[in-house]
C-alpha cells in the first residue's frame, strides 16, 4: 500500500486550524523542481514522551477536545495513536510512562523523513509534530507520505483501525501476557509481541470454529 492508494483529504485547511502550532513539515509545499540536498546523518528523534505531549498540547478535534484518543484514554496510559492499542506498561506515571512504552510504541514519521531530508528540511522532519506513536502493526501498514501530504498522513492516522474488535482482542491478549510477566525482551520486542498476539488470536479463532462444528446439531451427510 502506498500513499497514492489513500483518498486525498478534502479538509486539509480545516485540519491545520485545529492546531495551536502547525508543524513546519505541514507547511512545506511539494516542489518537483527542488534540488536534492546533500545527504546528512539521521538525527536523534524526540522521545516518545515529548511526541505525546506535543500532540496533547497542540492538537484538538472538531469539538475542541484533545486530539487522537487523549480525550478518552487520558495521558497516563500510553496508546497507539491510530488504533488505540494500550501498551503493556504500568500506567499512572504521567508523561514519563510514555518513554517506558518506547519498545512497544514506535515513532512513525507523518512525512517520510528521507523526502524532507532530500530537500534540506532535516529539522522539520525531526520535530515532534512530524511524528506519531504507533503500535508495530499500524506502523507496518502505514503508507509512505511525501512532502505536501502531511494532512493526508494525519487523516490516515485519525481514521483509526477498521477492525476495532480486533484491537480490543489484541489489547486483552497483550494484557494477559503482561500480567503473567511473559513479555518478550530485547530488541524488536514489539514485533515479537505482535506476532505472539496474532498466534494466540489465530489459535483461539480455530478453536472456536472446532467448537462450533462439534456443537452443530445437524446430522452428518451420508456418503
Amino acid at each position: 500500500m502506498s500513499a497514492t492508494d489513500v483518498p486525498r483529504s478534502t479538509d486539509c485547511g480545516k485540519r491545520e486550524k485545529r492546531f495551536r502550532t502547525v508543524p513546519a513539515a505541514a507547511q512545506i509545499p511539494f516542489d518537483p523542481a527542488a534540488e536534492r540536498a546533500p545527504v546528512v546523518d539521521r538525527p536523534t528523534p524526540p522521545s516518545a514522551a515529548r511526541i505525546a505531549r506535543w500532540w496533547y498540547e497542540n492538537c484538538r478535534d472538531d469539538d475542541g477536545a484533545p486530539g487522537f484518543l487523549f480525550g478518552e484514554i487520558g495521558t497516563d496510559e500510553p496508546f497507539c495513536f491510530r488504533c488505540g492499542w494500550l501498551a503493556p506498561v504500568a500506567d499512572g506515571r504521567g508523561w514519563r510512562g510514555w518513554n517506558n512504552a518506547g519498545g512497544w510504541l514506535e515513532r512513525a514519521h507523518l512525512i517520510d523523513w528521507r523526502a524532507l531530508r532530500d530537500i534540506g528540511e532535516v529539522e522539520a522532519a525531526n520535530e515532534p509534530g512530524n511524528y506519531v506513536l504507533l503500535c508495530e502493526r499500524c506502523h507496518r501498514h502505514m503508507p509512505s507520505f511525501d512532502v505536501g501530504e502531511w494532512a493526508d498522513a494525519l487523516g490516515w492516522v485519525e481514521e483509526g483501525d477498521p477492525n476495532p474488535l480486533l484491537v480490543a482482542l489484541r489489547t486483552f491478549v497483550s494484557d494477559d501476557i503482561h500480567s503473567r510477566k511473559n513479555l518478550p525482551r530485547g530488541r524488536a520486542r514489539a514485533e515479537r509481541l505482535s506476532r505472539r498476539v496474532n498466534e494466540t488470536l489465530t489459535e483461539a479463532f480455530y478453536a472456536t470454529l472446532l467448537n462450533v462444528e462439534s456443537d452443530d446439531p445437524r446430522p452428518a451427510k451420508g456418503p
